[in-house]
């Protein structure tokens, strides 16, 4: 079994996978394109290589790739590929980004932020509010949310939730129920979070009538894609002034463009696509292939297969 490590790899890395495989043979490259003799015999391949390079490769059976999301994969759908993905491992990460976008727009930080680079004493107690018995609005309620919903009731919020598939509402939660209540969220929420996959189902799901119908003076925040959201539409709401504020990880149009409104938008932080990682993030994905890697050479199960028919 040959096996390409297409990752920057933690100390020891190599020594634990020869453990886990001594049978197969492991080449850490991490310049791979359409012409990789080290794709063509390849069985395994660790990372994101691009999607146009894995095409034809016959020896191919198994990609685990580093990021949740797996839509530039999809030409390998219905294949002899399995896919896995890093679903989970960037969870508690962006769950602190949001947490840390709320405190931002709660304590007045963009107010304040302003008053430090202009060298003004500013102690306007209007400005800042406390999140505490306010309303949280779930878009969405996997991994992403979950986590975050732990963190929001230490802050004391309210906090509701739709999702396509809903269950038992869960205790953190005074409400459950599936997109058919997306509008009456929309209409309760201080906090709107965004954390659905994109599929064919969810993208505009949020398009301009239902951008209006997000209540005045609430903040907005998508961590999940860009094309989930009428971009032109929540931006016209930043502009007029009927939104409190939005914290953008994520953009139709990625990296965002020098000349993009989103730069200069009115109470806005802007973040490039940057919500799951951290410094020991390559250490987590690792943890996660080396334990997939157990199971394919035990023939078991593997973690976090993508399903192409769902999008997630």
């Amino acid at each position: 079994m040959h096996v390409l490590l297409h990752r920057p790899l933690p100390p020891g890395a190599l020594d634990r996978l020869r453990q886990i495989a001594p049978q197969a043979s492991f080449r850490h490259e991490m310049r791979v394109d359409a012409q990789s003799a080290c794709l063509e015999e390849a069985e395994v391949v660790f990372g994101n290589p691009p999607a146009a390079a894995l095409a034809n490769r016959e020896r191919l059976r198994w990609l685990q790739i580093v990021s949740s999301g797996f839509d530039e994969y999809a030409a390998l759908a219905g294949g002899s590929v399995v896919v896995t993905t890093a679903h989970g491992v960037h969870s508690h990460a962006i769950a602190q980004q949001v947490v840390m976008a709320m405190l931002m727009f709660a304590r007045g930080q963009l107010h304040f932020g302003e008053c430090q680079r202009a060298s003004k004493w500013d102690r306007n107690p209007a400005v800042p509010f406390r999140l505490k018995g306010q309303t949280l609005g779930f878009v969405g309620y996997g991994l992403i949310a979950q986590e975050l919903a732990s963190l929001g009731s230490a802050l004391g919020l309210r906090m509701i939730a739709v999702k396509r598939t809903p269950g038992d509402c869960p205790e953190q939660l005074v409400r459950l129920s599936d997109l058919s209540g997306l509008d009456e969220l929309l209409a309760q929420s201080d906090h709107v979070v965004l954390t659905l996959p994109l599929t064919v189902a969810t993208r505009g799901l949020l398009d301009a009538r239902r951008v209006s119908r997000i209540k005045p003076g609430a903040y907005f925040y998508n961590v999940a894609r860009g094309g989930l959201v009428d971009e032109p539409a929540l931006l016209a709401r930043l502009q007029e002034g009927s939104l409190g504020g939005a914290a953008m990880d994520v953009f139709a149009q990625e990296p965002l463009p020098p000349e993009s409104p989103w730069w200069q938008a009115p109470r806005t932080l802007v973040f490039p696509h940057i919500a799951g990682h951290h410094r020991d993030l390559g250490a987590d994905t690792f943890e996660l292939f080396a334990e997939n890697l157990t199971r394919y050479v035990a023939g078991q199960p593997l973690l976090n297969v993508a399903d192409f028919a769902r999008g997630y």
